[in-house]
């Protein structure tokens, strides 16, 4: 498992403490999206809530993910010479993780006396039913959460597919179609030029590609920017995808929440890329960087412990505030004990 060690939420020789404690920042920001702290509750601007703010400035953590693990992916490759043999390797076993991740989500309940009186491996049975009831529900996977890992998986085979053509602006028109398709399937799905354009395929399968591709494109000074460049990118791409979900929100009545993808979002994660690699020992000294080798376990199990917390339902003014972080540092806590294993480490590290 090392390759996905590396690879999903990658690590090189020596690692980069910036990246490491963006990604334990990242993570929190995608539990915040799942715990949906405060909506409903505290509103602003109208009609739009304190959450729903919340699960916009979070978007760009799975993006994000999907272009470090383009970066760190590159690299190997690049390091290796073998790229056939690393992406293979990684591609191997990641799969391993989707199976065990998946069979996890299949078998565990929050309800032990409904699993109990209802026959624990009958529930199994009727959830994989209906997981394989068609193919993207298996993508999907028992939890929605799920999702990224097969479309990691399938989004570099892909991009390293299309990358045999070794000519990049072909390649990089073709992954901005994907994209384009990708938003006709999600955040675009009412616009009269892209919802067209949307094939009934899962948004993050057409989107994923384009942006692992900026960040293999970015290993090894291939493709790099300076730190300025980098940084307008970042705080421009962030500041354009509130602007661009606002106007979604009053040109289509598309709801501000749940947008995985938007037009701005590959320019807002690859200059934070950039910027993170500018200032490669950003964060030493603080908790951040070892936090953020454990994020593959954070994201794959945090679903769990959000089910035994009763985290998604409402509660006083303090349980907002509180839910999120008590989920990520007991969730944290679980996998950096079960991570000291050595036989199930691969799977949470």
């Amino acid at each position: 498992m090392d390759a996905v060690k590396h690879a999903v939420f990658p690590q090189v020789a020596g690692r980069m403490p910036s990246i490491d404690a963006a990604r334990a920042i990242a993570i929190f920001a995608v539990l915040a999206i799942h715990c949906d702290p405060f909506i409903g509750r505290v509103y602003s601007l109208g009609e739009v809530s304190a959450g729903e703010l919340i699960d916009l400035a979070g978007r760009f953590a799975v993006p994000f993910f999907f272009v470090v693990s383009g970066y760190l992916l590159g690299e190997r490759c690049r390091k290796s010479g073998r790229d056939l043999r690393v992406v293979s390797g990684f591609a191997g076993r990641l799969a391993g993780l989707v199976l065990f991740w998946y069979a996890f989500y299949l078998l565990w309940t929050p309800d032990w006396n409904a699993a109990w009186e209802g026959g624990w491996i009958r529930l199994a049975y009727w959830r994989a039913a209906a997981l394989f009831g068609d193919g993207w529900s298996l993508l999907a996977g028992p939890r929605a959460h799920l999702w990224f890992l097969p479309a990691l998986l399938i989004g570099t085979l892909h991009v390293f597919a299309v990358m045999r053509v070794k000519r990049r602006v072909p390649c990089l028109v073709y992954f901005a179609l994907l994209y384009a398709m990708g938003l006709g399937a999600g955040a675009y799905a009412d616009h009269p030029l892209l919802g067209p354009l949307s094939p009934g395929v899962p948004g993050g399968l057409m989107c994923a590609p384009l942006i692992i591709a900026t960040g293999w494109w970015s290993a090894g000074d291939t493709v790099r920017i300076g730190r300025r460049v980098a940084c307008f990118l970042f705080i421009g791409g962030t500041v354009a995808t509130f602007v661009e979900a606002w106007t979604l929100l009053h040109t289509y009545g598309v709801p501000l929440e749940g947008h995985d993808f938007l037009l701005a979002t590959p320019f807002q994660v690859w200059g934070l890329l950039n910027l993170l690699r500018s200032y490669p020992s950003w964060a030493v000294g603080t908790p951040l960087p070892q936090w953020g080798r454990y994020t593959l376990g954070v994201y794959a199990g945090h679903v769990a412990v959000m089910e035994v917390l009763g985290a998604r339902e409402g509660g006083g003014l303090l349980w907002e505030f509180l839910k999120t972080p008590l989920v990520y540092l007991l969730t944290l806590s679980v996998v950096g004990l079960l991570a000291r294993w050595p036989r199930v480490r691969p799977f949470f590290a």
